[in-house]
Formats: C-alpha cells, structure tokens, sequence
C-alpha cells in the first residue's frame, strides 16, 4: 500500500504517520470480520519528499476525511469487496474502520511529491479472510502492502473489471490537480 506521508494508520498506541512505522513496530491489523488486534510490520518502505521527483495519486475524499493514495491501493468496500484507488468513484460505499459505511464523496488525480510509504504486516499470506492484512487508515479499512501486491491474482473479492480514472469506460471526467502540494 502506498499512501502519502503523514496518512495516519491504526496501532494500539494511537494512530501514527505511516512513515514512522518501521520492521517490528505493532500495527492494528484485521481479516474481513474486524476483529483488530496487534501485529508487526513485516515490510515497511518509501519514498521521502521529492526522492524520485513526482508520483501519481489519487486523492479521495469523504464527510470526515481524505486520503492520498497510488492508483494500486486498496480499499475494501463496506460490501467486503476490494477495489483499487484508480477505480473509485463518488458514491461508493468504504468499510469504515468501525464497520460502518463510509461515503465517497470526491476522487481526483493528481502529482504528489511530499513522500509516499507502504506497509505489510507479519499475518501469513496467503490469509484466509485476508487476516492481518487489512488496516485503518484515515479511518477507513485498506489491504497492506501484500493485498495490493496481490490484488490481481486470485484474491478474493477483488473487483478488477471496474473501469480506472481517466479512461473513457470510467464515465465521468476525472477531476485533476496539477499537484496535491499545496
């Protein structure tokens, strides 16, 4: 999962930047049936401010939040189904981190250039009902870094058929920013 710097994930001592969590720090993580509990990060990498210039992302947003996300990150639906960043769309319906549904109210694009980081825990993979693989981010559930590395090979409930942001199939014009910096 590759989000912005400072995206706020879930550990049992309060949310943290997901830049400050490094290899053996405790993440809350959980499968489909939201039952958070501890795990370690197991794989923890990134890219700080401008370290290899821009990066396309995808901001979206909601009545109480927002993230920025790359295009591959995955959200689970509050239906347990999984989509990409790329293919959200106003509307759709998140898995809250509490279990209750979060609204789409707005997806962009755009360069971000203020650093990017991706985590995995140490669940096994693959995990039955993707167990210590799913996190709360911003609030909202999204798969580790071994969901999105797996995201198109046979996991469960991924929806891959949805159209991406920016394609004629998307149906909507893709609202763009030029940058997400300022």
């Amino acid at each position: 999962m590759s989000l912005a710097y400072g995206t706020p994930v879930g550990t049992p001592a309060g949310p943290r930047a997901i830049e400050t969590l490094v290899i053996g720090d405790a993440v809350l993580a959980s499968g489909e049936a939201l039952g958070w509990k501890a795990w370690a990060v197991r794989f923890s990498e990134g890219l700080g401010p401008s370290g290899s210039g821009a990066s396309m992302m995808i901001f979206v947003s909601w009545d109480d939040g927002e993230i920025i996300a790359s295009p591959d990150h995955v959200f689970v639906r509050a239906d347990l189904s999984m989509v990409q960043a790329q293919m959200l769309v106003p509307g759709i319906q998140l898995l809250g981190a509490d279990g209750g549904p979060v609204t789409v109210q707005d997806v962009m694009m755009g360069q971000w250039t203020r650093g990017i980081h991706a985590i995995g825990t140490g669940a096994p993979w693959p995990a039955a009902q993707l167990a210590g693989h799913l996190l709360s981010t911003q609030g909202v559930v999204t798969g580790d870094f071994f969901v999105e590395q797996n995201f198109h090979q046979d996991l469960p409930g991924a929806l891959t058929e949805l159209p991406v942001i920016g394609t004629t199939a998307y149906g909507l014009p893709p609202a763009t920013r030029q940058t997400f910096d300022d």
